[in-house]
């Protein structure tokens, strides 16, 4: 998402100021977020530690700790194997999850033209009905 901004007019990154500290037991680091509002993308993804401070269950939060740790190691070895923890182009700071999306299937454009030939302001409720079944049909086509 943060790519966004370099892509499209009028949309920029802001993100709220953190200050990390490592515990001193050397268990993991301590977040606090300032409330203030800053321009640019985030540094790196807060998820977790928002997760943990929204009293998500420990065992879920240390999971999810033990996860991006794994994409972040994977991504430091250059490990090409799996599309999950590789960088978005363009952005050092920004995990590509879940790899490259995959195309629209072909019904889609079929589906998405239909509803743009929907002027529900001038419809009546049979009208609207048969609408909806057409979409309906769409989606149950054989694939």
């Amino acid at each position: 998402m943060t790519e966004l901004a370099s892509q499209l007019e009028g949309v920029a990154n802001y993100n709220v100021a953190v200050h990390e500290q490592l515990r001193p037991d050397g268990s993991g680091r301590d977040v606090v977020f300032l409330h203030k509002i800053v321009p640019g993308a985030a540094d790196r993804s807060y998820g977790v530690h928002v997760a943990a401070m929204a009293g998500m269950p420990a065992s879920i939060v240390k999971r999810a700790e033990t996860i991006l740790a794994d994409l972040e190691q994977r991504f430091e070895r250059g490990d090409g194997a799996s599309k999950a923890g590789r960088r978005v182009q363009g952005n050092p700071n920004q995990l590509m999850l879940f790899g490259e999306p995959e195309p629209l299937p072909a019904w889609w454009s079929e589906l998405v033209d239909a509803l743009g030939s929907i002027d529900v302001n001038r419809m009546t409720p049979i009208e609207a009905l048969g609408a909806l079944q057409g979409l309906k049909t769409i989606l149950q086509k054989p694939r």
